[in-house]
């Protein structure tokens, strides 16, 4: 670790910092994205449910 011109104390890595921050928002992206495909994947399921009762009644109308 380097030390500053005029202390004797370690500097901070700014890299180090950096790279702990864009870790941090690589995690956010991941759990958004995570969160947005489980609500498109619960969306196309309510889709598929309310096709299948249009369809299922259309039959029973034509049946009738």
């Amino acid at each position: 670790m380097r030390t500053s011109k005029k202390s004797s104390t370690p500097r901070k890595s700014r890299r180090a910092t950096d790279l702990g921050i864009y870790c941090d928002q690589r995690e956010i992206i991941r759990q958004l994205a995570g969160g947005m495909v489980t609500a498109m994947c619960y969306y196309v399921d309510l889709a598929k449910q309310s096709r299948e009762r249009l369809l299922h009644h259309d039959y029973e109308a034509v049946i009738h």
